[in-house]
């Protein structure tokens, strides 16, 4: 009875951050300094040639490049590459191993992500506990795992997603200004580094414009 008081009392956020931290060092921990490999390996290798290019150009970051030179100078055309360019300046700023330095990234930037998600549950009425059960259900599915700490777009573009939905919802509980301006922002950098997004980036106006409607108020 007493365990089951103390699980309440206890911040779900903490527990969540427990977890996370755990988890990361038991899935992550021997593949942090490991090159691309398995499924996608080719795909994500352009990434880490895309960073490594940018430090060998000078960050000339309307030129992104690989090491195909069947184009002049190895420039290709590539979604938003706002991703590889600040892995690749984090990496050149601190000294930094860029395969270690492109892993952590995408792991931080997935944690923030799936925080993001824990506290969308939590804003649309789920308890914290099953808040908690249902982050670590997509935590710990098979793909998610695979590319949390790989060096595609796919991962930022979903934490982004993630927190402009978040304040998407926020905005239309307060109908803060700020709000509206952060899921704005979000929603656009998550539909500019992977296409697919932009279908959220249309709804999440439209959705506006039918709420208004509904409602006979602009």
């Amino acid at each position: 009875m007493k365990d089951m008081l103390f699980i309440k009392k206890f911040p779900t956020s903490i527990l969540l951050a427990i977890i996370l931290l755990l988890g990361s060092m038991y899935l992550f921990s021997g593949s942090m300094t490991k090159y691309p490999s398995f499924i996608h390996a080719w795909t994500q290798s352009d990434r880490l040639a895309l960073a490594m290019n940018f430090q060998e150009r000078g960050f000339d970051f309307f030129h992104p490049s690989t090491y195909n030179l069947l184009t002049k100078g190895g420039i290709t055309q590539v979604d938003f590459p706002i991703h590889d360019y600040l892995v690749s300046l984090i990496s050149y700023l601190f000294s930094l191993d860029l395969v270690f330095t492109f892993r952590s990234y995408n792991l931080l930037y997935s944690l923030i992500g799936l925080f993001f998600f824990y506290r969308i549950a939590l804003r649309i009425g789920i308890s914290g506990i099953r808040a908690v059960f249902i982050t670590t259900f997509l935590y710990t599915l098979p793909f998610f795992v695979y590319y949390q700490n790989g060096s595609l777009p796919s991962i930022p573009s979903f934490s982004n997603f993630l927190i402009g939905f978040y304040f998407f919802i926020s905005f239309l509980d307060y109908r803060l200004k700020r709000d509206i301006a952060l899921s704005a922002f979000f929603l656009t950098l998550a539909a500019l580094a992977r296409s697919p997004y932009l279908i959220f980036l249309i709804a999440a106006p439209a959705t506006l414009l039918w709420i208004q409607w509904k409602n006979k108020k602009i």
